[in-house]
């Protein structure tokens, strides 16, 4: 997974579909960061709420590139927290 090693170099926020790997949670926490998600198939929508952009590393991948965004009233919901919590695994707990 290439997510510790950006996350050595000082990302503290990723954003993605899906759950993260034990490696990457493990990663997450050890560097108090967060993982968030969103809507799926909102894209255009979500667009309205991305007020600047910047590819910050691997440009050559296209979408796959690493980006930075700035966004105002953008929805998102926090997956995995920075005490380790994941909220896939809380879905159906009581008191989660």
């Amino acid at each position: 997974a290439y997510t510790p090693r950006l996350l050595d170099r000082g990302v503290r926020a990723t954003m993605g579909k899906g759950a993260r790997s034990a490696e990457v949670r493990q990663a997450m926490l050890a560097h108090g960061a967060i993982y968030l998600a969103t809507i799926g198939g909102a894209g255009a929508l979500l667009s309205k709420c991305i007020k600047a952009s910047a590819v910050v590393a691997f440009a050559d991948a296209g979408p796959e590139a690493l980006f930075r965004f700035e966004v105002l009233d953008f929805p998102a919901v926090v997956i995995n927290d920075v005490h380790g919590r994941d909220f896939y695994e809380m879905q159906g707990q009581v008191g989660g």
